[in-house]
């Protein structure tokens, strides 16, 4: 009897606890045509200057720069991959880092994060 009333006990407390929904859910950020606008003029931007950067050609770089609205305000993401294999110096790629986050910034309406900037070759090894 001792044994049914603790189990019952415990089953009412882990459906109190399951029960808690009071964790609102908050709507995420939109964002907006202007910073849609200067994302998508950044991308180009910032290819041609990696390219030189980097010293390869532009067709070498896949750039993809979009923004994770679930944060206020939206997180600039950059993705570089190199589609092909070559071999650069660490510096450059930090060089290269530090280029897309201080042209990024210039963008009002996002926040940049270094952590935010992937780089990867064409086999998926990351360079930053």
């Amino acid at each position: 009897m001792k044994k049914m009333l603790i189990a019952a006990a415990a089953v009412s407390l882990l459906l109190v606890a399951c029960n808690d929904t009071s964790k609102e859910v908050t709507e995420a950020t939109p964002i907006t045509a202007d910073v849609e606008s200067a994302l998508t003029s950044a991308q180009t931007t910032i290819s041609a200057q990696l390219a030189s950067i980097l010293a390869l050609p532009e067709q070498d770089l896949n750039v993809s720069i979009t923004a994770n609205n679930e944060q206020d305000p939206p997180v600039a993401i950059a993705t570089v991959i190199l589609l092909t294999n070559p071999e650069i110096a660490d510096a450059k790629i930090e060089e290269a880092v530090a280029f897309i986050q201080q042209h990024l910034e210039t963008i009002d309406g996002i926040t940049v994060h270094k952590s935010s900037i992937m780089i990867t070759n064409v086999e998926g090894d990351v360079l930053h």
